[in-house]
């Protein structure tokens, strides 16, 4: 097996590599994905905030491009709350930090004062 980065050069080349190569390396990366996704379900994770604010939950679910992701458990220095949507990330390549650009409370979740 592959490498992570070998995969990714591989795909991003110009060299003349088959469709078949392309779709068994896409599949391939496809899996690790899912299998990160799985292993973090349940994880304690760290969060910084636009406002430069650390955070800390427990990671539930994702969208695919990591654009949203469902926590609960987040505490913040001032509240916690059972179950929040955090939008607009940008992930960071080597931890699961995450710099937020918002927060959204989700609909019927109030927060809890610290």
């Amino acid at each position: 097996m592959d490498n992570l980065d070998d995969l990714l050069n591989k795909i991003k080349s110009n060299d003349e590599i088959s469709i078949e190569e392309k779709q068994q390396i896409r599949t391939e990366l496809r899996q690790r994905f899912l299998k990160l996704i799985t292993r973090l379900q349940g994880k304690q994770c760290s969060f910084k905030t636009c406002e430069n604010t650390n955070v800390e939950a427990l990671f539930k679910v994702c969208d695919p491009n990591f654009e949203t992701i469902i926590v609960e458990n987040l505490k913040t220095p001032v509240m916690s709350y059972d179950n929040v949507k955090l939008r607009e990330t940008i992930a960071s390549s080597n931890n699961i930090s995450t710099t937020l650009i918002g927060l959204g409370v989700m609909p019927g979740y109030g927060g809890h004062p610290q």
